[in-house]
């Protein structure tokens, strides 16, 4: 793999398109893309400082997609979104936390097409938290909030424009777009990644 100067590198998100495309994301702003199934692996320079993290990433088809990424390296918490159309060549930043007065890390990110996504934000000082869902209705270029999870949650699936899956320190499901969220406390542990297939199917870790 090529990588960056850190030697502790670590990757937090892999999400593959079809059978030939696939992107990886993690620590010191490292973006991967492989075209040939998974043979051969392709820096992506996202213009982001290594001092960033990014945490999630969604991609619609080979070329939109959506990274979020934190920077760990100011005491004040700080996350951005940037978005791609020609398959990571170029991205551009949409969002900055700290540019709106926000200051929290986003922890998820999840689009269902080309306009409606959500994002998981939060302060996260402790285990409890609170995480807070945010939604944009254009694309990435507004986001505003919608809802909000008792606790940290990091991880978001989304299969319509109301159903939503939530994993982190508790299991959570939105039926009405990140509005509200029902917890299942049939599910103990730290829920570390969640796909749903339909609104009835679906994993989790």
């Amino acid at each position: 793999f090529p990588t960056r100067s850190s030697s502790d590198l670590e990757f937090e998100k892999i999400q593959c398109i079809n059978e030939n495309v696939g992107y990886i994301v993690g620590w010191s702003a490292t973006i991967l893309v492989t075209k040939d199934g998974g043979e051969n692996w392709v820096l992506n320079e996202s213009g982001l400082d290594e001092s960033f993290i990014i945490r999630d990433l969604s991609f619609i088809d080979e070329n939109t997609g959506w990274i979020a990424a934190g920077d760990t390296s100011s005491r004040i918490r700080r996350g951005k979104v940037l978005h791609t159309t020609d398959g990571g060549h170029t991205w551009i930043e949409q969002f900055d936390t700290s540019s709106n007065s926000i200051n929290m890390y986003i922890g998820a990110i999840e689009f269902i097409d080309e306009i409606h996504g959500w994002m998981l934000m939060g302060y996260h000082f402790d285990n409890f938290s609170s995480t807070y869902v945010y939604r944009t209705q254009d694309g990435g270029q507004s986001w505003y909030e919608v809802g909000e999870i008792e606790g940290i949650v990091s991880n978001l699936s989304a299969v319509s424009i109301s159903n939503l899956w939530a994993g982190g320190y508790s299991f959570a499901k939105s039926y009405n777009g990140g509005v509200n969220w029902e917890k299942d406390f049939n599910i103990n542990g730290n829920v570390l990644d969640v796909l749903q297939i339909d609104e009835y199917y679906g994993w989790i870790v």
